[in-house]
């Protein structure tokens, strides 16, 4: 499977990080066919409440006229994950080719006349390092978690791509609060669909690629006897 080395270290969602259009992807042609994978840590989902919290937002520099959601001025994008304002989980927005009908629908929203795909995800873990992987064919966009295949799109049209469009990571909507309280890490871009295989294999390598990344990914369990009966169990 053909992809970046990957891009980032270990850094914190309440800075932005910019990945140059030039080190995502070299071919002077836009596919339609590609993947995002990025590892991400919520610590607080309180902190920012009520203001959505972009992940990864690809989009050229030009400003938008209206919100794509409310507080991020961004369009054309390719894609954009942001996460929820108040609960747990994560919309993913992917301009589309316009096919001739720009209307809304269950998977599908237009602003300025521009047509996304929204795919919405429920349930995203927090206190935990998490693996997501968006990957996008033809006219489906798959979304894992930790490896797991969980979300399958059907989108009205194929992924429209800017390929001179920076990757904007964590990129805060209030002015010097960053996105959220946490942590980013390896985040790569792959020129090609993936499938639950090569997700899998993805996400066995840990976000760090050593052993203290696979240890700290880890959970342990704490279990409380009593005359040889386990009563409790803590889990952190």
């Amino acid at each position: 499977m053909a992809g970046s080395q990957v891009q980032t270290g270990v850094e914190s969602a309440l800075t932005q990080q910019t990945i140059k259009a030039t080190s995502i992807s070299t071919s002077s042609v836009a596919s339609a066919n590609f993947s995002h994978c990025i590892w991400f840590y919520i610590d607080d989902w309180n902190y920012n409440y009520g203001t959505f919290k972009p992940l990864l937002v690809r989009a050229p520099s030009s400003t938008a006229n209206q919100d794509l959601v409310p507080g991020l001025k961004a369009s054309n994008v390719c894609p954009a994950v942001v996460l929820g304002a108040q609960n747990n989980d994560m919309d993913i927005y992917q301009t589309l080719f316009d096919t001739g009908s720009a209307s809304n629908s269950a998977n599908t929203i237009v602003i300025d006349n521009i047509k996304y795909n929204k795919c919405h995800v429920s349930n995203i873990p927090i206190q935990k390092w998490v693996c997501f992987i968006v990957s996008y064919y033809g006219r489906t966009c798959d979304v894992y978690l930790d490896g797991k295949l969980i979300k399958t799109c059907i989108m009205d049209g194929t992924a429209k791509v800017d390929k001179d469009a920076d990757m904007f990571i964590t990129p805060g909507i209030e002015a010097g609060k960053g996105s959220f309280k946490g942590w980013t890490s390896n985040y790569q871009f792959f020129s090609s669909a993936m499938n639950p295989q090569q997700a899998y294999d993805l996400y066995k390598k840990g976000f760090g690629g050593n052993w203290l990344s696979s240890l700290l990914n880890m959970q342990v369990t704490v279990s409380v006897s009593k005359n040889g009966k386990v009563e409790k169990e803590y889990t952190f």
